[in-house]
């Protein structure tokens, strides 16, 4: 058969501009939250955190050692951008291969321009889209799940085109291997197989509700087969023991043997469907096989070992996930009322019932949201219309619409696909309000389906135009109609998503993690709190070797044994050996009431006692004490004086049992000190060194760099140690050095590009400026807030007055609290204000008019009419100025 060339130049061209398109933006270097982790795993071959990415971890790996690029972070990066770039490549074709069916072919040249005009932009919407974008630009496994998915997705399709022909089982088989292989990535592939038999029923047999749900059935048996038997039962299967010795390796060993005798019989008897079966389940073993790795692995006891699965009890452990401990699916009740506990929930504490819980929070808020984010259009966390106006929606429901009426059949089909990877998977999760971060990611898939029938419309629009139009109109038209989709499409999507997606520049997640290390001592202990100040941590130490003499140490993987086992036994040993595994595992959550605890320190000039005395009270549902607060509490006993012992900055309160007033800011960490610290908790030649010299911002100041919300969040512990350091220098009254820090941190983080998100401390600045006779600074800041629609009325006021009561600008007051007054007549503050300023500078009549105007309304307001009289007295009062 003659190659398709026009498909196969469009295929490339979607790849080409898709890969330049995310390698332009892609991050240079490590990133926030499972990024850091992934790459240290790669470099290192180590255990990441259940239930694990072998072959993830093992292509990282090889990406890591690419001669290119001089950051192993960036090299692992690249396998991102290439992989969603396969994947754009691959909804082009299979958009394709759909407008293909329902045109029986695509034999001249209209039925091309069809098809591959209305992939190309099917393929780039999806490209563009906001989900799959920022997948696509960082070490994650989802772009090349994403890839994975659209594979098996294409090569059913290729599967129905030949499956008339000799060897077309092959597809079926390759299918086979590639999800089993992307189970070394992540379980979402799986969801494709309703996809795969939809498409084999409806191209084998005649729809008939029997065999329809025979199909549905035999589908929900072939995953179960996959996710029960195989992803989990052959490990549990290698886990029996048997009078103490461990039998399931050979149980699963004889298995295999008789899956492939078995085979081979089927093979031999010419019994082709439970051959092309057992083959597939070979196919699928062989590429989980790639789980071997974390069992190999974990027994060499590499750094990063997260809950050494080196025994088969523990590999069971590690992929059934129990650190993270149970989570019913189907308990929503209890989900609900968990969230409405939760002091953080966006919508739990403002629903009253589970099912208004589910639509609101789980349905519309964690699905819905992030489908709007894609289509419609998105700013910060909220979907915004006006970003795409919702054409690339509007396009998509009506390539839905128009699927479903020419080809029933393959538009269920991606409606499974649709429907499987977003509103099931929500379904599934069963998620609490609030999740410590946006799940938009998880749900590609969905996206991706959605896209297809962007592409579908587009080729819908132009068939329509070709079928009604004929000769050289109908050429104009269909090409000005391409053009016109491109632009309200892919084109629009990709040039309004640019600036949000460009991590080029972005080095923000490898400086803080760089300057946390740098905070520390040298052979510290820092106690982190979650992903973001730990993953990128253990980047740096295992990838770029710097600062491996300091103990990271997870507060939430501190409630496991095993990472606590780590702690003594991988170096730098914070725990001493003669621990015994059994005491470790004794160490578990009990009953506490509150008590005082003392932790021996060495004697010093602050402390002749020999030991720090601090009140610990409850911290798990006020009655008992949770194992990471015993494991913190083991740490100090045994490391301090012998170690420095630190906090990290982003760590909460309530996980620092109460040791405040011995805790020394230090920049981003705080360390322990072994005496009880007074009002000033800083040495400030230390927080200026780190600051100063020590501490890396790079970028923080180009406007070309763009800066999310999160990380801008994030950035504001900078400014929280600045404004230590500075107010500080503001009680011992050295103003001067007061101003000099200030002005470093305007340096280091300009506003400009990192805004402060807390006005009070932005007014906060611009009131140290002013006692230190910069009252410029003071001044523009209240102008600023006084513009910005966002501050409440009333803190207008309050700051409205520092005008006049601070800056002595009555004039500008004037103007200010006219413009409110006209506004809020009966607001008292504004009247307040006004009648003060106008007090301030004689300006009697005024001052009266204003109290005039307050009576009219308020006529029983004694202290109004005494001022009023007042303000009469001395508008009659004689001129005695000598004027």
């Amino acid at each position: 058969m003659e190659k398709d060339r026009t498909k196969i130049i469009l295929a490339t061209v979607v790849w080409v501009l898709s890969f330049i398109l995310y390698l332009s933006t892609v991050a240079p270097t490590v990133s926030f939250w499972d990024c850091g982790e992934f790459i240290a795993t790669a470099y290192t071959l180590g255990v990441p955190h259940p239930p694990g990415s072998p072959l993830f971890i093992l292509i990282g790996k090889f990406f890591s050692l690419l001669p290119t690029g001089s950051d192993p972070a960036f090299r692992v990066n690249l396998m991102s951008p290439i992989s969603s770039a396969f994947a754009n490549m691959l909804v082009f074709l299979i958009i394709a291969k759909l407008v293909k069916i329902w045109r029986n072919g695509l034999e001249t040249g209209t039925d091309k321009l069809v098809a591959y005009a209305g992939a190309f932009i099917g393929a780039m919407a999806f490209a563009g889209t906001d989900s799959h974008w920022f997948n696509s630009v960082e070490a994650e496994v989802y772009a090349m799940s994403t890839f994975a998915t659209a594979l098996v997705v294409w090569l059913i399709l290729r599967w129905a085109e030949k499956a008339d022909e000799t060897g077309h089982e092959r597809y079926i088989l390759l299918i086979a291997y590639v999800m089993g292989l992307a189970i070394g990535v992540h379980l979402l592939n799986l969801l494709a197989l309703p996809v795969v038999a939809l498409i084999i029923y409806f191209r084998k047999y005649k729809f008939e509700w029997s065999s329809f749900f025979a199909m549905v059935a035999i589908t929900g048996v072939s995953f179960l087969i996959i996710y029960i038997g195989i992803i989990k039962g052959v490990v549990k299967i290698g886990s029996v023991t048997y009078l103490g010795g461990n039998i399931g390796f050979y149980i699963v060993g004889l298995i295999v043997i008789g899956i492939f005798l078995v085979t081979w019989w089927a093979v031999k008897q010419h019994r082709q469907i439970t051959s092309l079966a057992l083959m597939s389940v070979i196919l699928i073993l062989i590429g989980y096989s790639s789980y071997s790795m974390i069992y190999i692995r974990a027994n060499q006891d590499p750094t990063i070992n997260e809950n050494d699965p080196s025994t088969p009890q523990r590999l069971v452990s590690y992929l059934e996930r129990e650190q993270y401990g149970a989570h019913s699916i189907t308990d929503r009740s209890a989900v609900y009322q968990e969230s409405k506990r939760n002091p953080g929930a966006h919508i739990a504490d403002r629903v009253n019932s589970t099912a208004a819980f589910v639509w609101e929070y789980q349905i519309k808020y964690m699905y819905i949201r992030y489908f709007n984010w894609q289509f419609i259009g998105r700013s910060g966390h909220n979907t915004d219309i006006g970003q795409f106006f919702a054409l690339p929606f509007l396009l998509g429901l009506l390539g839905m619409l128009y699927h479903f009426q020419r080809d029933g059949k393959r538009a269920f089909a991606v409606f499974a696909l649709f429907i499987m990877t977003g509103l099931a998977v929500i379904i599934y999760l069963n998620q609490p309000d609030p999740q410590p971060r946006e799940r938009d990611y998880s749900y590609v898939g969905s996206f991706m389906a959605f896209s297809m029938w962007i592409g579908i419309g587009a080729s819908g629009i132009i068939e329509l135009i070709t079928e009604k139009l004929k000769g050289s109109t109908q050429k104009i038209v269909a090409w000005a109609a391409i053009i016109a989709l491109v632009l309200i499409a892919p084109a629009q999507m990709i040039g309004k998503n640019y600036r949000e997606h460009d991590r080029s520049g972005n080095y923000v997640a490898w400086d803080y993690s760089y300057n946390i290390l740098q905070t520390c001592e040298p052979n510290a202990i820092i106690f982190t709190n979650g992903d973001n100040d730990t993953f990128p941590l253990w980047y740096l130490q295992e990838v770029e070797h710097i600062r491996q003499d300091v103990k990271i140490v997870n507060l939430s993987l501190l409630n496991t044994q095993l990472f606590d086992e780590q702690l003594r036994d991988y170096k730098p040993k914070v725990l001493p050996a003669s621990l015994s595994d059994r005491e470790i595992d004794q160490i578990t959550p009990r009953a506490f009431q509150k008590q005082k605890i003392k932790i021996p320190v060495p004697k010093s000039e602050q402390n002749q006692n020999g030991y720090i005395e601090f009140t610990m009270e409850p911290t798990y549902g006020n009655q008992g004490i949770r194992v990471q607060d015993l494991m913190i509490l083991r740490l100090l006993f045994e490391n301090m004086g012998k170690r420095p012992v630190y906090f990290a900055i982003t760590v909460a309160q309530e996980n620092k049992i109460n040791l405040d007033p011995f805790l020394r800011m230090d920049g981003l960490a705080l360390k322990v000190m072994p005496y009880k610290l007074g009002r000033d908790n800083i040495n400030p030649e230390i927080l200026k060194t780190n600051l100063y010299e020590k501490y890396q911002y790079r970028n923080l100041g180009n406007p070309d760099v763009f800066f999310n919300d999160n990380i801008q969040n994030l950035l504001q512990n900078y400014r929280s140690v600045f404004l230590q350091l500075a107010l500080y220098y503001y009680f011992q009254d050295q103003k001067d050095q007061m101003v000099n820090v200030l002005d470093k941190m305007s340096e280091y983080i300009p506003e400009k590009t990192i805004p402060i998100t807390n006005r009070e401390v932005f007014l906060q600045i611009g009131q140290l400026y002013a006692q230190a006779g910069r009252t410029d600074q003071l001044r523009e800041r209240v102008m600023d807030l006084m513009g910005d629609p966002r501050v409440r009325l009333d803190r207008k006021i309050r700051i409205g007055s520092l005008l006049w009561s601070q800056l002595n600008e009555y004039g500008t007051a004037d103007s200010v609290f006219s413009m409110l007054y006209d506004q809020n007549p009966e607001n008292g503050q504004i009247v307040g204000n006004l009648i003060q300023i106008y007090q301030a500078e004689k300006r009697w009549q005024q001052a009266a008019d204003v109290v005039q105007r307050w009576l009219e309304s308020h006529p029983d307001d004694k202290e109004a009419q005494n001022l009023l009289n007042q303000f009469q007295q001395k508008m009659n009062a004689p001129d005695t100025s000598g004027s």
